[in-house]
């Protein structure tokens, strides 16, 4: 069987090779008739059916989040940031799940709107519990390299990545819109 034979069926349930194209096996006689074309076709449309929600979010799931809890997107951000922190002989940042959820808060917020903005950051600094914060948005860049760079030469935004008081962040990207947001 060539790659393009593959279906759902192979992954879910018995087949076989059958005239170039994939067959259910049934225990009983095959026979000719339209009933039996009608169910095979239900079998087949319940056993893709199953697969595609069941098999197919469990595989997307265990590739789609880092050991940090991260998606790629910011993971490959949040690395990078520290590669360059490390450069400049300033520890690492270390991910906050507190401060990942005020972080896609803010950028789902962004997102909602449409635009870029630093609104309610009072509320977060406070809502982290923390004696400091920063923060970075950004917006349309789609690759996180991209992103890093923007932030890397723009003056205010190079300064907050490269802070040597903060010391846990909050990434977080929603559609377009980012957000890093790191405290003490």
């Amino acid at each position: 069987m060539t790659p393009t034979n593959i279906s759902a069926t192979s992954l879910c349930g018995n087949h076989r090779k059958d005239k170039d194209t994939l067959q259910l096996a049934f225990p009983f006689h095959r026979g000719t008739t339209s009933n039996h074309l009608i169910l095979m076709r239900i079998l087949k449309l319940s056993i893709l059916v199953s697969c595609f929600f069941f098999v197919c979010p469990i595989l997307a799931s265990c590739r789609s989040l880092s050991s940090h809890g991260l998606p790629p997107y910011e993971t490959t951000l949040f690395n990078q940031i520290n590669t360059y922190r490390k450069f400049v002989d300033l520890p690492p940042l270390r991910i906050n799940k507190h401060l990942t959820r005020l972080a896609r808060r803010h950028s789902f917020s962004m997102f909602r709107q449409k635009r870029l903005s630093h609104a309610n950051f009072k509320t977060r600094f406070r809502q982290s519990g923390s004696r400091s914060c920063v923060e970075n948005v950004g917006h349309n860049h789609s690759a996180p390299l991209k992103q890093f760079d923007a932030w890397r030469t723009s003056q205010g935004h190079d300064e907050n990545m490269l802070n040597p008081e903060i010391r846990s962040v909050g990434l977080a990207k929603v559609g377009s819109f980012v957000t890093f947001f790191a405290c003490h």
